[in-house]
């Protein structure tokens, strides 16, 4: 027994808002996984923000 062949389409992608951006988000938790060659504490000085700071476009640049 065949079945028919249905053609599908994908669904409209949707446009971005023409809103700005949300002004970021509080970071909660910061989590390492898988690292063996350095301390997370040498990974974490180097990152330009910390738990507790409000995460932005501009420090993801």
């Amino acid at each position: 027994m065949a079945l028919p062949a249905h053609a599908q389409t994908a669904p409209a992608a949707q446009s971005a808002p023409d809103t700005p951006a949300a002004s970021g988000f509080a970071i909660q938790d910061i989590r390492v996984e898988g690292l063996k060659r350095i301390e997370p504490g040498t990974l974490f000085a180097y990152l330009p923000f910390k738990r507790g700071d409000t995460f932005t476009d501009d420090k993801a640049s």
